[in-house]
């Protein structure tokens, strides 16, 4: 397809053909010593929807400024043969980046970060893809990355909105989605996020997922052929159990979102270590463990407190044993009883149990008084002096009670 006359006029000259792609025709250019994309309809007889749809494209990579996506340098509409000559982006697509074989994990989480940050400033000018695949990604040698082909793009208030016939089925067979499915009318920037899932999957294994679900039922990550490469890996799994969740609404509902939650899982999840001496020193060096670990000394600190004080408080005549303070993760736990002088049965036993909440947030202690207005308690984390105060005194009452107790049956047992 020639260049059209006003562009040989101004000086350029062609250089290769790209030849046809879906509603287009692409070429290389050249003016003043730099190279161009030149893109035509690939129809000179255009409906007035393919004449909007190509002046959105325009239009909405004229808002992205070149950030992410190529930069328009001059476009015509009117007439019969409109066109865009843009930036050429030079470099792979993440289909020949790939080409079968997975990437790594740091490299597969650097691309995906890098398309979050571009199609989250999409999303913010009110604008969706729609059509993100592999060909569409550009991986340039210095690592940038761009997003190519706004041909199906959406525009907000971007004037007449030509919707899908019913009969035509929106997106890919990279991955087709219900909500763009013939008859359907959702359209969503949630749609380009499950897009970018279905991306995120195929750099981690190399194939693509192609539908929500398959005649089994079966999300891409749960199919015979993937299922084993995310046994193991419990973070991946739980990203894409949300991000391919066949209703809309409980997919992630931004790109920021599914970063996020990535990040979020990630960091909560083992480390993945041969050596389990590294592994162990890693686990205790890290600053959830020690903040838990710091608090769970405070309430081992609290729980000796209580115990010297409820042997305070039955004098020297009656012995007091039990076991504890014991901790585990969350919480501490000691047993107690009393033997009274000249016997060797235990009489009168109690518990005291502490526990920290998950969220690290809250102490909260069940003892087993009497009194149910004793029985419970909960402090706040940083309420430390409160904490040790209160342990004196209930520790002191609860042997107290524990006395009595013990008295009430002595008195019973000379009847």
């Amino acid at each position: 397809m020639p260049i059209p006359n006003i562009l040989l006029e101004e000086g350029y000259y062609f250089v290769a053909d790209l030849g046809n792609g879906g509603q287009s025709h692409t070429c290389v250019v050249e003016k003043g010593g730099m190279r161009f994309l030149l893109k035509r309809p690939s129809t000179t007889k255009l409906s007035k929807e393919q004449r909007f749809r190509f002046r959105q494209e325009a239009e909405a990579l004229q808002m992205l400024e070149g950030i992410g996506a190529p930069k328009v340098m001059e476009y015509a509409f009117e007439g019969d043969d409109p066109y865009i000559v843009m930036e050429l982006i030079t470099g792979k697509t993440l289909g020949e980046l790939v080409a079968g074989k997975p990437l790594t994990e740091d490299q597969t989480l650097d691309i995906l970060k890098k398309l979050v940050d571009i199609l989250s400033r999409i999303h913010n000018l009110g604008m969706q893809h729609r059509d993100i695949k592999p060909d569409n990604i550009i991986i340039q040698k210095n690592g940038s990355v761009y997003l190519i082909d706004f041909g199906l793009c959406r525009v907000a208030n971007g004037g007449q909105d030509y919707r899908t016939p019913a009969s035509k089925e929106l997106g890919n067979r990279f991955l087709r989605l219900p909500e763009l499915g013939k008859g359907e009318k959702v359209s969503s920037s949630v749609s380009d996020v499950t897009f970018l899932t279905g991306i995120f999957f195929y750099m981690l294994t190399g194939q693509q997922p192609h539908v929500l679900m398959d005649e089994h039922g079966m999300p891409p990550h749960r199919r015979a052929n993937t299922a084993e490469r995310f046994s193991n890996a419990n973070w991946q799994r739980q990203t894409f159990d949300k991000g391919f969740a066949y209703p809309i609404g409980q997919r992630f509902q931004s790109a920021d979102e599914l970063m996020n939650f990535i990040i979020t899982m990630k960091a909560k999840a083992p480390v993945n270590n041969d050596d389990p001496i590294a592994e162990f020193a890693e686990m205790l060096s890290s600053p959830e463990y020690k903040n838990r670990n710091e608090i769970i000394e405070l309430i081992l600190k609290a729980q000796k407190i209580f115990i010297q004080s409820a042997q305070k408080s039955v004098g020297s005549q009656i012995g007091m044993g039990g076991t504890g303070p014991n901790a585990t993760d969350y919480s501490v736990t000691s047993q107690f009883f009393l033997v009274p002088g000249g016997r060797t049965n235990p009489q009168i036993f109690w518990n005291l149990t502490t526990t920290l909440s998950q969220d690290l947030n809250t102490i909260s202690h069940f003892c087993d008084f009497q009194d149910p207005n004793m029985q419970v308690r909960t402090y706040s984390v940083s309420e430390e002096e409160r904490l040790l105060t209160e342990y004196e005194q209930i520790g002191e009452l609860r042997g107290k009670e524990a006395l009595r107790g013990l008295i009430t049956q002595m008195k019973n047992s000379r009847r």
